[in-house]
C-alpha cells in the first residue's frame, strides 16, 4: 500500500468520526488486523493520522472555520469535504509532509468523493491556511 492509499483510508476513517466517534479505537483495531494480513507498511501512518485528527478535532475545526469566507460556517461544509479538510489541515499544521503533496491529495480526494466544485473550495481553504502559516513564520 502506498501513502496515497493510506491517506485515502485515513480519510474514510476520519469521515466516519462524524458518525461513530465512540468506537474509533475499536474500528482501528479491526482494520489493523485486516491490514496486517496484507503486510501493510502504512499501518502506523494511518493509526497516527486518524488518532491525531480525532484528538485534535476542535483545534482543526477552529482552524478550518478561521479560513472560511465571510458568511460561511463549518456547518455548511459537506461531511465529505470536512473530512478532507480535517486531514489536510492536520498534515499541514502538525506534520512535516510537503504542502504540495497534502494539497494535491486533498483536492484529489474531494474530486473523487464529493462534488467536483468542492475541490476548488478545499483548495481555497487550504491556500488560506498556508498563507497564514507563511505570514506567521516571517
Amino acid at each position: 500500500m502506498n501513502r496515497t492509499k493510506a491517506r485515502e483510508i485515513s480519510f474514510t476513517l476520519i469521515f466516519a468520526l462524524d458518525f461513530q466517534q465512540e468506537d474509533i479505537y475499536e474500528r482501528l483495531e479491526d482494520m489493523k488486523e485486516e491490514w496486517e494480513e496484507k503486510s501493510s507498511d502504512q499501518i502506523p501512518f494511518i493509526e497516527e493520522t486518524v488518532l491525531a485528527v480525532y484528538q485534535n478535532l476542535e483545534k482543526l475545526d477552529s482552524t478550518i472555520s478561521d479560513h472560511l469566507k465571510a458568511g460561511w460556517s463549518i456547518g455548511r461544509i459537506s461531511k465529505v469535504s470536512l473530512a478532507v479538510l480535517r486531514l489536510a489541515v492536520y498534515e499541514i499544521t502538525m506534520t512535516d509532509t510537503p504542502d504540495k503533496a497534502v494539497v494535491n491529495e486533498a483536492i484529489n480526494l474531494a474530486k473523487k468523493y464529493d462534488d467536483p466544485v468542492m475541490a476548488s473550495f478545499a483548495n481555497g481553504v487550504l491556500a488560506s491556511v498556508l498563507r497564514e502559516r507563511e505570514c506567521l513564520s516571517e
